[in-house]
């Protein structure tokens, strides 16, 4: 997993690092962490967008972690399972 704030770079990296993998005959698939389905983009954007203080700090906590949740159910998981690596850029 590669982590880090906005504009650091992750996007390039795990791109770059998935290339590398691939000509090297390596099976993997890249994932946005919160981002990786339409349900946990869906969540990302509510929390990233409008009214900053809508949320209590646990309710924020919540969302973000069934954004995530939601990517390892339906992505890392089915792709471990099947032998490929995962590279995961968290926000």
């Amino acid at each position: 997993a590669l982590d880090g704030p906005d504009g650091a770079g992750k996007d390039d990296q795990t791109t770059y690092l998935q290339q590398a993998l691939g000509a090297a005959g390596i099976p993997c698939v890249q994932v946005h962490e919160t981002k990786g389905t339409p349900d946990g983009t869906a969540l990302y954007n509510m929390l990233t967008t409008g009214n900053s203080n809508r949320w209590s700090g646990f309710a924020e906590a919540c969302l973000w972690s069934a954004a995530r949740n939601k990517t390892n159910l339906d992505v890392v998981e089915p792709a471990l399972e099947e032998g490929t690596w995962v590279l995961s850029n968290r926000t």
